[in-house]
């Protein structure tokens, strides 16, 4: 099973360095970046499916700055196998739409079964960048997601979802 993990570096929340530039921009130059706390929680959870299928891979997508290997190896570090970055001084402050439809590209070059995303980002907070990926690339999209189960067998996933009442189990 091969997993695709979407991470984003952000400033680090604890740093309480962010602040709006003069462009009106987050200005990152005062916080250490550090991996999106969402899009390590989804890692930890790639790397434990991984572990009890007792085989494959755990792939970072990243787009960011010229930073990115710098928090991409804290990524890596935690056990997924590699890391895919994307960079370019043309994509600096890419809104979400437009990295939405970089990712996008970007996983088309890749080989995988499942693509995982955090919630949102910190610094955004938008929580858009997921499902746009989903609906350019025809994926089906599940959020919300508390446990995971595939069954490699019958290529299927069920995901038991988060909801206001309780709980939907989504195949």
């Amino acid at each position: 099973m091969r997993i695709v993990v979407l991470t984003k570096p952000v400033p680090d929340p604890a740093s309480g360095g962010e602040r709006l530039g003069s462009d009106g921009r987050l200005d990152r130059s005062n916080s250490p970046a550090v991996v999106n706390g969402n899009d390590e929680y989804v890692l930890e959870k790639a790397l434990k499916l991984i572990e009890a299928a007792g085989e494959g891979e755990v792939i970072l997508l990243t787009m960011a700055p010229d930073n990115g290997p710098e928090t991409m190896r804290k990524a890596l570090a935690m056990g997924a196998t590699r890391g895919v970055l994307v960079t370019d001084q043309a994509i600096a402050g890419s809104d979400t739409v437009a990295t939405t439809r970089i990712i996008a590209a970007a996983l088309q070059t890749l080989s995988f079964d499942l693509v995982f995303a955090g919630v949102d980002t910190s610094d955004g907070v938008a929580g858009v960048v997921a499902p746009g990926v989903a609906a350019l690339t025809g994926m089906p999209y599940l959020s919300y997601a508390a446990s995971i189960e595939p069954d490699e067998g019958a290529r299927t996933v069920r995901v038991k979802r988060i909801t206001a009442d309780g709980y939907d189990v989504l195949e």
